[in-house]
């Protein structure tokens, strides 16, 4: 069974394309947790509108972190949610693969990172740019 983490960069109830994707992140974290919810945890900017109400109405996993706030006091407070946790597994929303929030993931015990990314709207980039790109997040501590 794995527990994961998943980290969001807008506020609970933020609605439109948001809740969608919380439901897919929530039902793919279940699965992995073999059913278990306990082992399924949310953070949100803020939890001011009220608890998410496209999850489950019993899910009560959910905290206040905001991924904005790279200070080390948050960054530490992360560390140790994902520790007390015992999180396997974190799963970020729109955050760019090289970020200080990793560093504090694997500190407190998280093994593996899935940064759902949306594409940016653009062109195909050239090779060059591809291998720069590959070799920046490999020389990265954020890896």
């Amino acid at each position: 069974m794995i527990s994961t983490l998943v980290l969001l960069k807008y506020p609970t109830n933020t609605g439109y394309a948001i809740s969608s994707l919380e439901r897919l992140f929530y039902s793919s974290a279940l699965e992995l947790a073999n059913g278990d919810a306990s082992r399924v945890h949310f953070t949100y900017p803020s939890i001011e509108s009220g608890r998410p109400e496209c999850l489950p109405a019993e899910f009560q996993n959910f905290s206040q972190f905001d991924t904005k706030n790279t200070s080390s006091a948050n960054l530490a407070a992360l560390k140790d949610l994902a520790a007390a946790k015992k999180v396997d597994l974190a799963i970020t929303f729109d955050m760019q693969p090289i970020h200080p929030v990793y560093a504090a993931l694997r500190a407190g015990g998280v093994k593996k990172v899935v940064s759902y990314w949306g594409g940016p709207i653009s062109g195909v980039s050239p090779l060059w740019k591809l291998l720069i790109k590959r070799l920046q997040i490999a020389l990265s501590n954020s890896r």
